[in-house]
């Protein structure tokens, strides 16, 4: 009996095998669907370093930890952290929504009015105030301005925007707030969700939420991409470098606010006046920028300074170890 041979057209072969082979493509992609690993692997086929949750979880335990051994040393007697990766927005947080005293940190949602307003308005920055030697009332603060304002002179208010940032200068801030409109600072409140009484002088913030600030600078998702990049230029200029900067690489930009408060808290002891330090900001790790905001209270300036580097050097060397693993 005579075999027969059944003939295929190549180009019909050719295009079975693609078929095929793209709905294997479709089983695995719908598999990882399912399973819940698909935005992982996406991140990471667009250059994005996604890490899985329980990575996550080893690496706030690890900082906990370093947490902890501050606590320990009773340098401080709090310490809250919030850490996010801007690309991906997963991270964590240690008491990250215990609220806090922004003191200094105002200034820079005051930045971003008057930004707002200079995309439709560019004039206003160009405007020129008049400063008569008066001081800002409010609470001393450790980190002097380095630069003050001179009495009987006139400044633009870009350039008084400018020392406010990176010079942290109370007075330029005093002379802004006083020419805002009454309710602007309440609407960018309002616009980004955040609940904000400016009538309380303590505890009005968490660092979760004072983050909205900096996710719509690097979204630029309420100024303009100009006024957003504008703004992270002056805030990565800031005058104070001991803290979360000086934990980063000389190359590395960083953007941040800082300040520090006067505090009162309740021990065994009785009452106790504490100094609250506390510095948020963005750090542009060359391929995995994140977010990193650290508020310390205890007694000793210079140990809370020494704490926020450290806790800062940790987080950069643990968020650089991929990279440092992939290429060695």
């Amino acid at each position: 009996m005579k075999k027969k041979s059944i003939l295929i057209n190549r180009s019909f072969l050719i295009v079975l095998v693609l078929a095929v082979f793209a709905l294997g493509i479709f089983a695995d992609r719908l598999f990882l669907l399912i399973t819940g690993q698909g935005d992982e692997l996406e991140g990471r086929s667009a250059g994005v370093f996604v890490p899985p949750g329980r990575e996550l979880t080893q690496f706030r335990t690890r900082v906990n930890d370093l947490v902890k051994l501050a606590l320990a040393s009773h340098d401080v007697t709090s310490v809250s952290v919030y850490f996010l990766y801007l690309k991906t927005d997963s991270g964590f947080g240690i008491r990250e929504d215990e609220r806090f005293a922004p003191h200094n940190l105002l200034k820079l949602p005051v930045m971003i009015v008057y930004f707002k307003s200079a995309e439709t308005s560019p004039e206003i920055l160009q405007k020129k105030l008049s400063f008569n030697g008066r001081v800002m009332a409010g609470t001393p603060s450790r980190l002097k301005t380095p630069r003050p304002l001179e009495s009987g002179k006139t400044y633009t208010t870009s350039d008084l925007i400018y020392r406010m940032i990176v010079f942290n200068d109370d007075d330029a801030l005093s002379l802004l707030t006083a020419n805002l409109q009454q309710d602007a600072l309440d609407k960018l409140y309002e616009d980004l969700d955040l609940e904000i009484d400016p009538s309380d002088e303590e505890d009005i913030m968490s660092l979760s939420a004072y983050a909205s600030f900096y996710r719509t600078l690097y979204d630029a998702s309420y100024l303009n991409r100009r006024m957003s990049d504008k703004a992270l230029q002056y805030l990565s200029k800031a005058s104070f470098r001991d803290g979360i900067v000086a934990g980063t690489p000389p190359n590395v930009t960083v953007a941040s606010r800082f300040g520090d408060f006067p505090v009162s808290e309740n021990d065994e002891k009785g009452p106790a006046d504490l100094i609250q330090l506390h510095e948020i900001g963005i750090v542009f790790h060359p391929s995995r920028p994140y977010l990193l905001g650290i508020i310390t209270r205890g007694s000793d300036f210079t140990a809370q300074t020494r704490i926020i580097r450290d806790i800062s050097s940790f987080i950069y060397r643990d968020v650089d170890q991929p990279q440092r693993d992939r290429t060695h």
